[in-house]
């Protein structure tokens, strides 16, 4: 049974790496393998309209950027 976190937005516990394999950003040299740091923008259909992956665990997108794919995203 799912924990609730209160979260307005799905989170996703990817405990077997399926999903972090599938989406191609597996790191498989650090701690076993883990995700490489990256940002996902999924529009309500399912699609998928940003991506970001970062080089190491500080590389991230930078504010403005994200906020101007959501409004991409969602006409606001």
């Amino acid at each position: 049974m799912g924990q609730t976190t209160g979260a307005r937005f799905q989170i996703l516990s990817d405990e077997d790496k399926k999903t972090v394999i599938a989406y191609g950003i597996l790191n498989a040299e650090e701690h076993g393998g883990i995700a490489k740091p990256s940002t996902f923008i999924i529009d309500k259909d399912g699609r998928i309209r940003f991506i970001y992956v970062g080089a190491n665990a500080g590389d991230r997108p930078e504010d403005n950027a994200l906020l101007d794919a959501v409004r991409k995203v969602t006409g606001k």
